[in-house]
């Protein structure tokens, strides 16, 4: 996994185990857009940018649990894509 369960909750500054279910689900969930947007496969040796775009997701997504957008489904939210272009592999 290209963030461990471990990294996500210092990240979200979690100390029980009591979420850790729903953090391992967010990490699948937020490795998977990345992975898509990306157009490629996640590895457990990312760059720090790919991880902590990834952590920034699970964060954002633990602390915000509302499923109501104002905005696209499919843009990424702010400074992950950034954080993520340099490695995107866009196809043609």
């Amino acid at each position: 996994m290209v963030v461990t369960l471990e990294e996500a909750k210092a990240q979200l500054r979690v100390d029980t185990a009591d979420d850790d279910a729903l953090i391992t689900l967010l990490i699948g969930a937020a490795a998977d857009m990345v992975g898509n947007w990306l157009s490629r496969d996640l590895t457990d040796s990312e760059p720090d940018a790919i991880k902590a775009a990834v952590t920034m997701l699970v964060a954002h997504w633990y602390i915000n649990t509302e499923a109501a957008m104002d905005r696209s489904i499919t843009q990424l939210h702010l400074g992950v894509q950034e954080m993520l272009a340099p490695y995107r592999v866009v196809l043609v």
